[in-house]
């Protein structure tokens, strides 16, 4: 079980830094604004998948309780 939560941390941090390198690559093709734009939403982005982690760790600890 401790191995299926570190691949899944891996697979979040690999689709991060996916977003990331997607939103640079637009953001250097436009101007300023909407590059400040684009990095302000890969910030929200990277903070909805930390919640998600945070939502999978709770759910794993309860079920070690249970069990």
């Amino acid at each position: 079980m401790k191995g299926m939560r570190t691949g899944y941390s891996d697979f979040l941090y690999l689709r991060l830094n996916q977003n990331e390198t997607n939103s640079f690559t637009a953001a250097t093709n436009h101007p300023p604004i909407p590059s400040i734009l684009s990095s302000f939403l890969m910030v929200v982005k990277s903070i909805a998948y930390m919640d998600h982690l945070k939502l999978f760790l709770v759910v794993n600890t309860n079920l070690y309780r249970i069990f």
